[in-house]
């Protein structure tokens, strides 16, 4: 089911926003080994920037083929980390791990690449180093302690919030086997791989000249709570709970008419059948409702939920994005069983509510899918106008776009920061998406620059277009109103 609800655009992945950036220009213009040296791809989430180049970028045929495998890799971090609670806490509740898996509100982080390659690599490296290091506590071999500091490393490697999450997750472990004179060991190596990380990354953010940095905000500060503490909350709140209910909820209205306008319709019979089929299984499988502490438990998904938050909290203008849920679902998953354990319910009402689940994330994740398609073919349309009005090949240079607007879709089920978000956003973005439009015949220098401010300094441009009506017409300084 991972892979199946990625399927409602056929199996065709749409490129967004940095995907034309970093799994064409960067390999296009260099090999990998350069590209990571020359755009200072070492100096944060190191792993993740390298795999665009060394592996990632080898899909640009059919990136469908890296949805696939990193669907993959997200079942399967439901299902460690599944173990792992059942391990650690005795609790267990499958209802739980499918909400962790399909909730339409992990789309940005599970589906968009850009995200998902750091999203869903970190995750899944995060539960096999957790199950590793239980694995090790319990039977002693050193290979398992060595698989986990190695994947341990990879998790923080691989994106910030799975760094905390990492840390989180180890220190529950750790407390869990405190009295396992080995864990002492296992504490050892989360600070070595700690001090690794931050002096490597340390190292190669001093030499990169394309690395801004991220300023940190003291919470002993004044304005730290005044100002960066509520501003970053309320992106917070904003992308749980607009995004979990809006995304669910409007996409599944989208959805059904969608089903009906006939673009749907095979993948709604796609939907019922996983629908039926998972409501029969837990008719014929009722979870067990085991005796635990749901007090300490619970705490436990709430501090795995905060953990990978915490980051986004401390940073000046923090930008919370949808993508930055994801890192928390193992908490949520965890805090869920608490919940559902708590409540006994029928083999037939609980086969019937999972069922019902199902179908509605699968459609709503299916209208997400087809506004990440429109998005795609909304910039088609814009890079073939300006392809109509400039010579591609052979332009180099700055130009002006003139009443070119950032492209959010008329009707979507949800508008938050980047969220399905097209390439006219910014010139960055406009110019690598027109670079792999052009198959790298365009200058990797030139600036295609949306300009929505009549009053601008046009002077450093070398051409000013005007865009009316879905096409660019060149213009003087002069004419501009």
């Amino acid at each position: 089911m991972s892979v199946m609800r990625f399927c409602a655009n056929g199996l065709i992945y749409y490129p967004q926003l940095d995907d034309y950036i970093q799994y064409y220009k960067y390999t296009s213009l260099n090999s990998p080994a350069e590209a990571v040296i020359k755009y200072g791809m070492l100096a944060a989430r190191p792993l993740s920037n390298a795999a665009d180049v060394f592996v990632w970028a080898n899909f640009w045929g059919n990136l469908f083929f890296a949805v696939i495998i990193l669907a993959v890799l997200y079942a399967f971090s439901a299902i460690l980390f599944y173990k792992i609670f059942k391990i650690i806490f005795g609790i267990e509740n499958k209802a739980a791990a499918l909400i962790y898996l399909l909730l339409p509100l992990n789309i940005e982080g599970t589906y968009w690449l850009s995200a998902s390659t750091r999203v869903v690599c970190g995750l899944f490296f995060v539960s096999l180093a957790a199950l590793l290091l239980i694995k090790w506590l319990e039977k002693n071999k050193i290979l398992y302690l060595i698989l986990f500091a190695v994947l341990q490393l990879c998790a923080m490697a691989a994106y910030e919030q799975t760094l905390m999450l990492t840390a989180a997750l180890s220190f529950i472990i750790i407390i869990k086997y405190k009295q396992n004179k080995k864990i002492i060991f296992a504490g050892l190596i989360i600070i070595i791989n700690l001090l690794i990380y931050f002096i490597f990354t340390g190292y190669f953010k001093q030499s990169s000249a394309l690395y801004s940095g991220v300023d940190i905000i003291s919470p002993f500060s004044l304005n730290f709570w005044t100002d960066q503490l509520p501003h970053v909350l309320k992106q917070i709140i904003a992308a749980f709970a607009g995004g979990g209910f809006l995304v669910l909820f409007n996409g599944f209205i989208r959805g059904v008419k969608l089903i009906f306008s006939g673009e749907m319709a095979v993948f709604a019979i796609l939907a019922l059948f996983c629908a039926v089929l998972t409501g029969f299984y837990f008719y014929k499988n009722k979870n067990l409702n085991k005796k635990a502490n749901y007090n300490i438990i619970f705490l436990a998904g709430l501090f795995l939920i905060l953990a990978p938050i915490a980051p986004h909290v401390l940073k000046s203008n923090p930008w919370f994005s949808l993508r930055g849920t994801v890192c928390s679902f193992p908490g949520i998953m965890l805090c869920l069983q608490v919940i559902f354990n708590k409540f006994k319910l029928k083999n037939f009402i609980s086969g019937f509510a999972c069922g019902l689940f199902i179908f509605i994330a699968f459609i709503a994740t299916g209208s997400e899918l087809l506004d990440y398609k429109q998005t795609y073919i909304t910039d088609q349309k814009v890079m073939s106008a300006i392809a109509d009005a400039i010579d591609l090949e052979n332009f180099h240079g700055r130009v002006a776009l003139v009443g070119l607007e950032p492209d959010y879709l008329e009707n979507q089920n949800f508008y938050f920061h980047e969220h399905i978000h097209g390439v006219t956003e910014s010139d960055w973005a406009l110019s690598g998406a027109l670079y792999a439009y052009s198959n790298g015949k365009l200058d990797p220098a030139a600036r295609f620059v949306p300009v929505n401010n009549p009053e601008s300094d046009y002077l450093n441009f070398d051409l000013i277009f005007i865009y009316k009506n879905g096409i660019f017409i060149e213009i003087n300084q002069g004419d501009i109103k």
